[in-house]
């Protein structure tokens, strides 16, 4: 027997930086075990700065120099560590 999966892809283009994780958790929140695999495409209309869930922003960025250069730091609520 061949079983086939679908993957969803969803292409959203430029979007506001906030709107890249929102994204991110909002699809992870929804997702059951019947769900597609789904993969995501999007670029972040400005940079930022994302923690992981448990780190401390002290112990991972400089806080005085992320405000310096304006850069949003934004915390993941699903697993993984800092990215730029």
């Amino acid at each position: 027997m061949t079983v086939t999966s679908s993957i969803r892809l969803l292409n959203l283009g430029v979007v506001d930086s906030w709107q890249t994780q929102a994204i991110y958790h909002a699809l992870a929140e929804m997702m059951t075990a019947e769900s597609p695999d789904t993969i995501i495409i999007c670029q972040p209309q400005s940079p930022y700065l994302y923690l992981g869930y448990h780190q401390i922003y002290e112990n991972t960025f400089d806080r005085a120099r992320c405000e310096q250069r304006n850069l949003p730091v934004f915390r993941r609520r699903v697993g993984g560590g800092a990215h730029i």
